[in-house]
């Protein structure tokens, strides 16, 4: 019998796992282990509580402030191999070998966008216990912006999060968190090409992904499912992050993942 894998690179991060089973699998003629393991989950409870926005300009507005922007478009090798495979002769086999060399880059594609997304709902959970979005309708999302949602993801982030968050609350996706004032709740109908909210009532400017994140907090401490978690008041007030230097500094997700601060990027004074 030959020796199909000589090494396995990664088995190094995880010498701190339990192991439970492992999975030899073939796919587009290279060799894959898929390994089971389990760790003891730390004490993260903290009682931290954070909102995002899902978006198209910014893929994630945090209601800490921070903003994060991606997208992981086809390579050009891939664009390449598939204008190429077009004009074969289906079932031929040079149709088939270049279909391999195409899935091959599809997989890769696909595993960069997977590995980012998993980077970011890991930072989201390790830092907050309880985490606030609206049920938005991404596949909807998908058939008007098409690949600009392909490229991100963002629709695998609460999927990952509904099995991965400490607690997970999701807003009926109609309450109109982007026309209401964090401040007053008054309404008006803010045009989809308007990045800045101005509250005609009170007079708050802000950043309007980061005014629904502060909406998303209002009504998700108000549903039952927090109420049951009985947090403690002192952690009820929620409270943007005021470090700017030394959060961005600290955060490094992804190669692909830019992050800046909603008072670097167009609000005038919501983090003031």
């Amino acid at each position: 019998m030959h020796n199909v894998l000589r090494t396995v690179n990664g088995l190094d991060n995880i010498n701190t796992f339990d192991l439970s089973n492992a999975v030899l699998i073939k796919r587009n003629n290279n060799y894959y282990i898929n390994i089971t393991a389990y760790k003891n989950k730390l004490n993260t409870e903290t009682n931290q509580i954070l909102s995002f926005d899902l978006g198209i300009k910014n893929q994630l507005t945090l209601s800490s402030g921070l903003q994060l922007k991606y997208s992981i478009e086809k390579t050009k090798k891939e664009k390449r191999i598939q204008r190429i495979l077009s004009k074969k002769v289906k079932g031929s086999n040079n149709y088939r070998k270049l279909k391999v060399k195409l899935n091959k880059e599809h997989d890769k594609t696909k595993n960069r966008r997977t590995d980012t997304r998993n980077k970011i709902v890991h930072y989201l959970t390790s830092n907050y216990n309880i985490i606030i979005t609206q049920n938005d309708s991404i596949s909807g999302w998908q058939r008007i912006f098409g690949k600009r949602i392909e490229s991100t993801d963002i629709g695998g982030i609460i999927e990952a999060l509904k099995h991965k968050a400490s607690t997970l609350i999701l807003l009926y996706r109609f309450i109109p968190t982007t026309k209401e004032c964090s401040k007053c709740h008054n309404k008006y109908d803010i045009k989809l090409n308007e990045r800045i909210y101005k509250c005609s009532k009170c007079g708050l400017i802000s950043d309007r992904d980061y005014n629904s994140t502060l909406n998303d907090i209002y009504y998700g401490t108000k549903t039952h499912k927090f109420k049951k978690l009985k947090v403690p008041v002192e952690y009820r007030e929620f409270k943007p992050d005021r470090d700017n230097a030394s959060t961005l500094k600290g955060f490094n997700v992804s190669p692909y993942v830019s992050a800046s601060f909603v008072s670097e990027t167009g609000s005038l004074n919501v983090l003031t």
